[in-house]
């Protein structure tokens, strides 16, 4: 029997196929994908002294004659002698064990799928020289055409990227990368070139800031979030216009029906041994329905170093319903002791994770149990609401038909009075208050007042009124009342029909 030995590995062509094509179920995602490495470089060079705090940019361009995708960043830019190094492999990442967003050295490939080159420019302060990394997306293609060709990762990637070098220029900024997409495909809704719709997008994934003049709870949950390690917000503009996180005092339930933010909810997410998981927040609604999707507020967002981790489904599990998700504003910022999954739509298993989905079970419930108050107290409303007009009705009576009439009446408002008062239907609302209250009053001034139909008759008028005629006149009013006239005359008229 031969001893064991190691296997000697063969990677092949399949796997830069997989992530750049097979990674990302939404094209936009490549946008999310070069902001969190510009990102992390605006932090190094931040924390360098290289820039103040606030002085981060993320320029994103697009250029729909042109079918040009860029984003460039004022960060630390890549010394050109490891541009090579660090752009042109896979899954080899420096920043594996940092507090860096990006650690799997995938990322930046994700835009090779949805066009023909893809280029790395790059600059280093202090540094006469820019390196330039291409990829070439029509060749990728191209070997992906072939089928049944084997090819080993190491060869495609020699076939189908190159780097070299040019000296900079005085348009060049001191220190900088920018990603490229060049003739970018046109697919389906063109998403990637959609100005309106990558600005919405970002305003969700990135790591942008709260709009203040929008939103009066941005600095408060700005100054909140930022006791999490890894929070912070950048510049990030889409052909000059900046971005903002989507939230705003004001919202659409449906075409007919907007709704607001009251005041919002803070809270703490905790490790088993009392160390930070999170912090998040909650707004205060009127919780009237689930939001539409066309609302980028709704639902719980979960964030780690400010850039989205899934949708607003990813913790639905932990409300009692679905639909509950959708119902809620508000997002959770996590610590980097979570670590998102590759394709950042989750995260991976961990005992740490474990904690996490227990406390956001608890938190749901919470919400859950929001929802269903919220929806009690609405249905009590209405029925207060039903009971009250039905007591005003009763009561502005301009007359009663006789006194049986008016103490049945006013027995009836006195009993449906009295459950109000006591709670014994549903508890009354204050802002109601004051119509019980009224209600009250005239209910007490009705006892000595007869009003009764006999008092109000003008009987000079009735003399000169046929029998008959008022009879038919009476029919046809009941008729015009809706359901039940029918039946509501022939017990009018009976006592003076002929007997057959």
């Amino acid at each position: 029997m031969k001893p064991p030995r190691p296997i000697t590995p063969s990677i092949g062509r399949q796997i830069l196929e997989i992530v750049t094509a097979g990674m990302y179920s939404d094209p936009r995602m490549v946008y999310r994908e070069f902001i969190q490495n510009a990102a992390d470089s605006i932090d190094v060079a931040t924390d360098a002294g290289l820039l103040k705090e606030g002085e981060g940019r993320i320029a994103i361009t697009l250029d729909g004659e042109r079918r040009i995708i860029s984003v460039e960043d004022n960060g630390t830019g890549i010394p050109a002698d490891e541009a090579e190094e660090k752009l042109g492999s896979l899954g080899n990442s420096a920043k594996e064990g940092t507090a860096q967003r990006g650690f799997r050295g995938i990322g930046r490939l994700g835009g090779l799928a949805h066009c023909d080159l893809l280029t790395f420019e790059t600059r280093t302060a202090g540094s006469s020289e820019v390196a330039i990394v291409e990829w070439d997306g029509k060749a990728l293609k191209a070997t992906v055409l072939t089928g049944g060709k084997r090819e080993s990762l190491a060869d495609v990637v020699r076939r189908i990227a190159r780097v070299n070098y040019r000296n900079a220029t005085k348009d060049d900024p001191a220190h900088f990368f920018r990603a490229t997409m060049h003739n970018v495909h046109r697919f389906h809704a063109d998403l990637l070139m959609n100005a309106e719709a990558v600005r919405e997008y970002l305003g969700q994934e990135a790591p942008v800031p709260f709009d203040n003049s929008a939103f009066k709870f941005g600095k408060e949950l700005e100054e909140y979030l930022a006791a999490v390690p890894g929070f912070r917000s950048y510049d990030v503009r889409l052909n000059g216009l900046k971005i903002f996180r989507p939230y705003a005092d004001t919202f659409e339930i449906n075409d007919t029906t907007h709704d607001r933010i009251k005041g919002i909810e803070k809270f703490e997410l905790k490790n088993s041994d009392g160390t930070l998981l999170g912090r998040g927040w909650y707004a205060k609604t009127s919780l009237l329905a689930s939001l539409p999707r066309r609302c980028a507020m709704r639902g719980i967002r979960i964030r780690q170093g400010s850039i989205s981790v899934g949708d607003e489904y990813l913790i639905e599990d932990a409300f009692t319903e679905r639909r509950f998700a959708t119902w809620h504003i508000g997002s959770i910022e996590v610590t980097q002791s979570l670590r998102p999954n590759a394709r950042r739509d989750g995260f991976e298993e961990t005992p740490t994770y474990e904690r996490f989905l227990e406390q956001t079970a608890l938190f749901g419930r919470h919400l859950s149990k929001l929802c269903r108050t919220e929806s009690k107290r609405r249905v009590a409303e209405a029925s207060v609401q039903k009971k009250l007009a039905q007591i005003e009705a009763a009561l502005n009576m301009d007359f009663f038909v006789d006194e049986d009439h008016r103490d049945h009446s006013l027995k009836g408002a006195r009993k449906v009075l009295a459950d109000l008062a006591g709670g014994n239907t549903c508890p009354v609302p204050e802002e109601f208050e004051s119509r019980l209250k009224g209600l009250h009053r005239r209910l007490e001034k009705l006892q000595g007042e007869p009003l009764l139909l006999a008092a109000r008759l003008d009987n000079r008028k009735l003399q000169h009124v046929n029998g008959q005629d008022l009879l038919q006149r009476v029919c046809k009013v009941i008729l015009k009342c809706g359901p039940g006239g029918d039946r509501m005359v022939r017990q009018v008229v009976k006592p003076f029909l002929k007997t057959v």
